[in-house]
């Protein structure tokens, strides 16, 4: 009896001990998961979005002022798409209490405000 209660005593101890490990292996991959997040946050800084931009520009043979009128040209085809996706969306269903044309506010009022 008295050989019983020690045992199981120390298996209780055992166990506890188990347990905290496993709760510090458990804090400290959190810790390396979030420093990881941290350095590829970081790492995908200012550095990336200025090395996309150089080579935009590169591709827009060094002028600034093409690449600003590739993007606008881009800008005006994207509108285009969304209000024929509009358009479609509108003739294919819509509620007849909505207006024509107002399955989505135009792209000037959504970014202007």
């Amino acid at each position: 009896q008295q050989e019983n209660l020690r045992a199981t005593s120390d298996n209780m101890l055992l166990i506890r001990e188990i347990n905290d490990l496993r709760g510090g292996l458990t804090a400290a991959k959190n810790n390396l998961q979030m420093e990881r997040a941290t350095l590829a946050t970081a790492g995908l800084g200012p550095r990336k979005a200025s090395h996309g931009l150089a080579a935009a520009l590169e591709q827009a043979g060094g002028d600034p002022d093409a690449l600003i009128a590739r993007q606008r040209a881009e800008i005006e085809e994207l509108r285009r798409a969304v209000k024929a996706l509009e358009e479609k969306l509108v003739a294919g269903g819509a509620p007849s209490s909505s207006r024509p044309g107002e399955a989505f506010p135009p792209i000037g009022r959504a970014v202007d405000g």
